[in-house]
């Protein structure tokens, strides 16, 4: 027999950004529990909304099944004393495992007898494991900034209201926080009444007509389905934007769709503006027209039936008021050219210990140019990047980014055009942001704001890393890891073959500060990064991927090798080439001399593997020369029945010594020419690995 579980705790609001780790923790632990006490269940349903969340489980089995449980005792002579009565050690044994004489048998065991015992344990009623472990999982839940209430000895992540938990028609009983468990549960905040459960199969449909629908997915469904019949009934297209729709979801207990408007005047104002004001500030959709243009209308959310009308007033009130400032301060700002306003960045601190605002633009500028050098820009593209670098930051003091800071390079972008710079410039400061984030694969229009984006990110790695501001753990309060991802992602995507390590070095540099430590925790922090690039983003193997750090001062050229390697392991070409290069590595790896000469070589077996070295030398520096990793791998396999030759015949290490550090300065030379690739040593062999 089997029998639903359902829990709800209500709380008062939830922070929208704990929600989807509660759910994922409150799955896991459940499936856990379930395990563990090997209890069968069909599935696990975890469910939310912004005043409450909980778990429905359909199919929990009502018992624990029996368990025979055999343990091996002490020897039949020493569990029964010359007259057959048990000694003191069998019972201690029948006490240890809760048995009695009747539950022990003797068995042969490799030619001598023993006690053993074997009971059945009856399994346990689900509804009491459930009222001693439910308090266990809700205590283990953790959360970004839990809140502590009382005298503060209760902690979690809101203070709760009610808790509702059933089996069946049953009710869980337990306390948690001071807080009884029951039946009853209450609709819509102000709006719903309490409600009562009496099965867990009623929980759904009761709630829903008291106007909560505690399935996040109906919810999701319910939002597209009313913006939908919106578009149809007013001929227009909505803007939908997958993280506001699901910040809505998050929001409301019972979604209604409103529709607003704002004055058509304010479509004069730049669609990214309208749209900030719209989405950053009112969690609310822009509307389109059947052309494409962007209308005064809007679609907003309100989280209970009824009293659309003066909800819809209050939107427009806010709505229209924000775009007046907006457009006070876009109008406002359009009177002073960006050049003009670095003026302002010399009195913004950046970092206390890194200086100004003005500074960075400094140093910026410094980085793109050194940047474009290595790149071989030409003059022109040059002059953009000083240009835009020079007005990177610019759009900072304006009085649009001050109040919307949501627009920061894109009000750049918005100002540079409109006083008539160069587009590559004006997108420069707006894609000098781009990528985002380690999801975000957007990456920037063109090169300049990819230069100065670089400069900049490398700039503000390098700073924190010299005064101490080093990421550990989940502590990264400057975010260095999502920049230097973008730095990354950018050399990757690119295709810029750029040395980190000079970057680095000339940040440092700028910057005039020293620290014992920066290249050994600087080198740590970019390995680790790049290997996440690598595995997460790549999907490159492992131990591939960590063979590839050894060139992470160049991150293309360790993606590259990375990815060439992949595909060799792939193809199953990877193994003949660790094992050419093995041979003399392993030979050479205590040997630190490059030095050989090749009029020593007398024998014929290394006379031809030098020839052949010269040869494939060529060919693996022209491919690396024009990034094709693969075929310069490929060149290094042909060396194998070569190497093969000369260690079947011959003896390296001989009694004469010049002939046998010859031969070893050789080899070394040619282990590391395999070495171009990363460190093959950590390359795991495909029989090692199957």
């Amino acid at each position: 027999m089997s029998k639903s579980l359902l829990l709800e705790v209500r709380t008062e609001d939830l922070p929208p950004s704990e929600i989807d780790s509660i759910m994922e923790q409150l799955h896991e632990s459940f499936s856990n529990f379930f395990k563990q006490q090997e209890l069968e269940y069909s599935k696990i349903k975890t469910f939310f909304t912004i005043r409450r969340f909980g778990v429905l489980v359909e199919g929990l089995s009502e018992k624990q099944p029996d368990r025979i449980v055999e343990k091996r005792g002490p020897s039949k002579s020493v569990a029964f004393d010359e007259n057959g009565n048990p000694t003191k050690a069998l019972e201690g044994f029948l006490r240890s495992g809760g048995a009695t004489a009747d539950d022990i048998e003797i068995r042969e065991v490799k030619g001598g007898e023993y006690v053993f015992l074997k009971k059945k344990i009856e399994g346990l009623p689900t509804k009491e494991l459930l009222e001693k472990h439910v308090p266990e999982i809700l205590n283990s839940l953790n959360f970004k900034k839990p809140m502590k209430w009382g005298d503060g000895e209760h902690k979690f992540v809101r203070p709760i209201k009610s808790i509702l938990c059933l089996f069946g028609n049953d009710v869980v009983e337990f306390e948690f926080l001071d807080i009884r468990s029951g039946r009853q549960t209450y609709g819509l905040r102000f709006f719903g009444d309490t409600v009562e459960i009496n099965s867990t199969d009623e929980y759904f449909s009761k709630l829903k007509d008291s106007f909560v629908i505690c399935d996040p997915n109906e919810r999701s469904e319910s939002i597209e389905k009313q913006i939908e019949e919106f578009e149809n009934s007013k001929n227009v297209k909505v803007d939908t934007i997958e993280s506001l729709l699901d910040e809505i979801n998050k929001i409301c207990e019972y979604p209604i769709l409103v529709c607003g408007e704002f004055k058509e005047k304010f479509l004069e104002l730049p669609e990214e503006i309208i749209e900030t004001t719209l989405n950053h500030h009112q969690r609310a959709l822009t509307v389109r027209k059947p052309d494409g243009s962007i209308s005064n209308l809007f679609v907003a959310f309100q989280d209970r039936p009824g009293e659309e009308e003066n909800v819809r007033k209050g939107y427009e009130t806010v709505v229209n008021a924000r775009l007046t400032d907006a457009e006070f301060y876009h109008h406002e700002d359009l009177k002073t050219p960006l050049e003009e306003r670095n003026e302002k960045l010399k009195g913004m601190i950046f970092q206390k210990e890194l200086g100004t605002l003005y500074d960075k633009v400094v140093r910026i500028k410094e980085i793109s140019k050194l940047i474009a050098k290595k790149l071989g820009f030409s003059d022109k593209e040059l002059e953009k990047i000083e240009e835009a670098a020079n007005l990177s930051k610019a759009d900072i003091v304006t009085n649009l980014v001050y109040e919307f800071p949501e627009l920061q390079g894109i009000a750049g972008r918005i100002y540079a055009l409109k006083q008539g710079k160069d587009p590559d410039v004006a997108y420069a400061l707006e894609d000098q942001y781009l990528p985002g984030g380690e999801d975000s694969k957007e990456l920037p229009r063109n090169v300049i704001g990819a230069v100065i984006g670089l400069a900049d990110r490398i700039d503000t790695i390098v700073g924190n890393f010299l005064i101490g501001n080093i990421p550990s753990g989940s502590r990264d309060p400057f975010a260095l890891r999502r920049k230097l991802y973008g730095a990354l992602r950018i050399l990757i995507s690119f295709e810029w073959n750029l040395s980190l390590g000079e970057l680095f070095e000339y940040s440092k540099e700028l910057l005039k500060i020293n620290r014992a430590d920066f290249e050994e925790e600087i080198e740590k922090f970019v390995k680790g990064r790049l290997e996440n690039y690598l595995t997460e983003e790549e999907k490159i193997d492992v131990d591939i991927a960590k063979a590839a750090l050894r060139l992470w001062k160049e991150p293309l050229k360790a993606y590259m090798s990375a990815k060439a390697l992949q595909k060799h392991r792939n193809a199953e070409t990877l193994d003949e080439i660790l094992t050419a290069f093995e041979r003399p590595f392993n030979i050479t790896r205590n040997h630190e001399v490059f030095d050989y000469s090749g009029t020593l070589f007398k024998e014929e077996a290394e006379k031809e593997l030098f020839q052949k070295y010269l040869e494939i030398k060529e060919e693996v520096e022209e491919h690396v020369e024009h990034l094709n990793f693969y075929d310069a791998l490929e060149s290094l396999r042909k060396l194998k029945p070569f190497i093969d030759k000369y260690f079947d015949n011959i003896f390296v290490m001989v009694n004469q010594e010049e002939i046998r550090l010859n031969r070893l300065g050789f080899l070394k030379t040619l282990a590391n020419l395999f070495l171009t690739f990363g460190d093959l040593d950590l390359i795991e062999r495909k029989e090692q690995n199957g």
